[in-house]
C-alpha cells in the first residue's frame, strides 16, 4: 500500500496502522471534517482539501501535514494525491457526509482495529 503522497504537500504514513488511524480520525463526524475536490479558475486548477474543524488530537501523521487554516477551521490538509487516494479508493465524497459503511467495508481486517482507533480520537 502506499504511504507516502504528494511532492510539495506531503502526507506520510509510518504504517500501514497509522495510514488506518488517520483514515478513522479524518471520519470522526465530531472533528468537522469536510472533504473537497474542486475546480478552481487559477493557477492550481483542480484543488483538493481536507478540511478540519476540530484537529486537538490529530494522530502525528496528519499533523505533520496539516498547513494553517481560517476562522473558524483548525487546520486544512492539501494533498491532491493523498485526496483523490481515498476518493479512488475508499469512495470519499465531497462534503461532510460520509458513507462509513461504505469506507469499513474496504479496511482489510487486520487494520479495523487502528481505523477504529481513529475514529474514537
Amino acid at each position: 500500500m502506499q504511504l507516502k503522497f504528494g511532492e510539495k504537500n506531503i502526507v506520510q504514513f509510518q504504517d500501514e496502522a497509522d495510514f488506518y488511524l488517520c483514515l478513522g480520525f479524518l471520519l470522526n463526524n465530531s472533528k468537522g471534517v469536510s472533504f473537497t475536490w474542486e475546480k478552481y479558475n487559477n493557477k492550481w486548477g483542480i484543488e483538493g482539501r481536507i478540511w478540519i474543524t476540530d484537529s486537538s488530537n490529530a494522530p502525528l501523521s496528519l499533523r505533520n501535514a496539516f498547513s494553517a487554516g481560517t476562522d473558524t477551521i483548525d487546520n486544512r490538509l492539501n494533498c491532491n494525491e493523498y485526496i483523490l487516494f481515498l476518493y479512488n479508493n475508499f469512495g470519499i465524497l465531497n462534503g461532510k457526509n460520509q458513507n462509513l459503511n461504505n469506507i469499513l467495508s474496504k479496511v482489510p481486517p487486520q487494520y479495523l482495529s487502528d481505523f477504529k482507533k481513529g475514529l474514537a480520537l
